[in-house]
């Protein structure tokens, strides 16, 4: 093998075990654009996109919860019918999201509703 491809594998490696697993909830999903600027340079905005793909709700799984908005209360579910979901999320995803849940938190602008899912990233970084 040569020294490139064996270079590229121990890469690869390295990448996979930086991978880290977020249990994420109806409340997360919903609440977490939130950690996410409005405007950014192209790079960091294709990566909030990806983001956003991974843990969006699809329209299946809106109406097996019965998502709705309501004016002035904002979403709600059925509980009962709301499931956990697990999104991989690579090295450079959760280092961004951790840099995000820090700006956050040093401008005091997490909220109640984006609380837990800042608590899980931190967790996440320390593991």
């Amino acid at each position: 093998m040569s020294e490139k491809v064996e270079e590229k594998n121990m890469e690869a490696q390295k990448a996979k075990k930086n991978d880290s697993t977020l249990e994420i909830t109806v409340l997360d999903r919903v609440s977490y654009t939130a950690l996410f600027p409005e405007k950014s340079n192209i790079i960091t905005l294709t990566l909030i996109q990806d983001l956003i793909d991974k843990v969006k709700l699809s329209r299946e799984e809106m109406d097996e919860i019965e998502l709705k908005f309501r004016e002035g209360v904002g979403y709600q579910w059925n509980g009962n019918k709301a499931t956990v979901k697990s999104i991989e999320l690579s090295g450079s995803e959760l280092a961004f999201l951790a840099e995000q849940v820090t700006k956050l938190d040093k401008a005091k602008q997490i909220t109640r509703d984006l609380l837990p899912l800042c608590q899980k990233i931190r967790k996440l970084m320390c593991s």
